[in-house]
């Protein structure tokens, strides 16, 4: 969630089931942002545990063929869901439209499906952050339900969370074996959609005392250096292993949580054109900069818009100039375009353990060593993750917390239990892609809040005062098997087997 926040306090493992606002104090975005998690959790663990992995109402997200359609099929309306997340679809739409079905609300331009291949076809499901400058450019500026409040005359208050669904489908050639041989395809294609081992990262501004050393011999620099309270984001931007060679994955950071946006009234050429300019210098575009130009495809992770550096920018015409022209089209009222201000373009202080600048204009992702950001704030990828010489689980073991699962839950594992299965194994056996090796995915994040009451950052530290590896933040995806096809040589396309579950409302089974 790129929202302005301070930070994010929700933590499941606390067990909170409320928050309790107290007279005469002050009122935070963190407290009433924790509530609406807390109830968030609250039901989706609920329907999670009475309709297991994934499930609907008959009917809901069926796969059908449809003659008409060449290389698709429709999807039917309905809630279906997925670790208790309700997938909503309204309307019977097509997998990339035609034939007078609308598209899918949130993945249009699909990946053609090809002649003579089959298919698992599945849902994923996950949640987005929308700003009013997304929501509200898309609409007449008089509808009632507008995310901003006119009467304020430009300020936005308060932003949304989307769930967001997407039926994909994955062709059966792309799959590697099983690794018990078993004929589950969703099994297998879980493992290689879902990877359990999506990276780590640890941050810190503050040096804990050196062992054995003076308690209070910590050096002037050691600290967190900046001038305000800021929440940190760090997100990958190319996904995959990590590399010191072009192509690896590759990251981005902003000291404001990825919030600094501004909507887009045209692009000419390298010459970007903002709706409207900035009301606080902290939001401010400079040379220099690091920015990118993003339309829906990009908001709703399709791709990852081109990362360009800005070379000037005219106040007067609230008009931005880039080093090359986005690859973005800003005719269409309905589909909004943004400006996104990244830090790490401009420099600020010692260039000493800075990431190298990568052949995206993101910034090489490499394991093992302290990354400067700025202001004494220092992350390190992948620390958490298995090396060589680690004890692994035998097979026998891993078999019988498999067998131990499957009995407890009747083979309806969730999402998360399966991810943690599936990477067992793939560490089991060494993993195909490197033993113990991470796989960062496109998207993910981290959110590092800095506090200069503690000229440090907040996050969590071992019995001496060392940071931590944890996973991301987000984005949380959940996902279910919806069907198998086969598309024929003409084109059509014969829904082979459905693998939804249905159940039925407690007031019709009572009949």
């Amino acid at each position: 969630m790129k929202g302005d926040f301070s930070r994010v306090s929700f933590n499941a493992e606390h067990g909170f089931t409320r928050v309790n606002a107290q007279q005469g104090r002050m009122q935070l975005d963190a407290d009433a942002n924790e509530q609406q998690a807390i109830n968030l959790q609250l039901v989706r663990t609920l329907a999670a545990d009475l309709i297991g992995p994934h499930g609907g109402l008959p009917g809901s997200f069926q796969i059908e063929a449809d003659a008409g359609l060449y290389r698709g099929f429709r999807i039917r309306p309905g809630r279906y869901y997925v670790d208790g997340w309700p997938a909503w679809n309204r309307a019977v739409v097509g997998y990339s439209g035609g034939k007078d079905l609308r598209a899918q609300p949130w993945y249009p331009a699909p990946p053609e499906i090809e002649e003579g291949q089959a298919y698992l076809v599945y849902l994923e499901v996950w949640e987005r952050h929308v700003s009013a400058a997304e929501f509200d450019r898309a609409r007449d500026p008089h509808a009632s339900d507008a995310m901003r409040e006119v009467a304020l005359d430009g300020p936005d208050t308060a932003s949304r969370a989307q769930l967001v669904w997407q039926v994909k489908a994955r062709s059966l050639d792309t799959f590697e074996p099983s690794p018990d041989g078993a004929d589950d395809p969703w099994a297998t294609a879980l493992e290689q959609i879902a990877p359990g081992m999506r990276g780590t990262l640890k941050a810190k501004a503050a040096e804990p005392p050196a062992a054995g050393g003076p308690p209070c011999e910590v050096s002037p620099r050691a600290r967190f250096r900046g001038d305000s309270d800021q929440l940190y984001r760090v997100e990958i931007r190319r996904g995959g292993p990590a590399s010191a060679k072009e192509g690896g994955a590759t990251f981005v950071w902003s000291r404001d949580n990825g919030a600094v946006t501004f909507p887009v009234d045209k692009i000419a050429g390298p010459k970007v054109q903002l709706a409207a300019g900035w009301r606080d210098a902290r939001f401010a575009i400079a040379p220099g900069d690091i920015v990118e130009v993003a339309g829906p495809a990009e908001a709703l992770q399709e791709t990852s818009a081109r990362l360009l550096r800005v070379m000037d920018y005219d106040p007067d015409s609230a008009t931005v100039t880039l080093e090359a022209t986005p690859e973005v089209d800003t005719d269409d009222p309905r589909r909004p375009v943004l400006l996104r201000r990244w830090d790490h373009g401009a420099l600020r202080g010692p260039t000493q353990d800075r990431p190298k600048l990568a052949d995206d204009n993101a910034l090489q992702l490499v394991e093992g060593r302290w990354l400067t950001l700025e202001e004494g704030i220092q992350v390190m990828f992948g620390d958490g993750g298995l090396q060589d010489g680690d004890n692994l689980p035998p097979r026998a073991e891993m078999e019988m917390v498999r067998k131990d699962a499957i009995e407890e839950t009747g083979d309806r594992l969730p999402t998360k239990a399966r991810e943690e299965l599936g990477r067992a194994d793939r560490l089991e056996k060494g993993d195909r892609l490197g033993r113990g090796r991470q796989i960062y995915r496109q998207g993910d994040y981290w959110q590092i809040p800095s506090r200069i009451a503690l000229s440090d950052v907040l996050g969590p530290r071992d019995a001496a005062g060392a940071p931590l590896p944890r996973p991301p933040d987000g984005v949380e995806r959940h996902y279910a098997p919806l069907a198998l096809i086969r598309v024929a040589g003409d084109g059509s396309v014969t829904v082979e087997r459905d693998l939804r579950r249905e159940f039925r409302p407690l007031t019709e089974t009572a009949r």
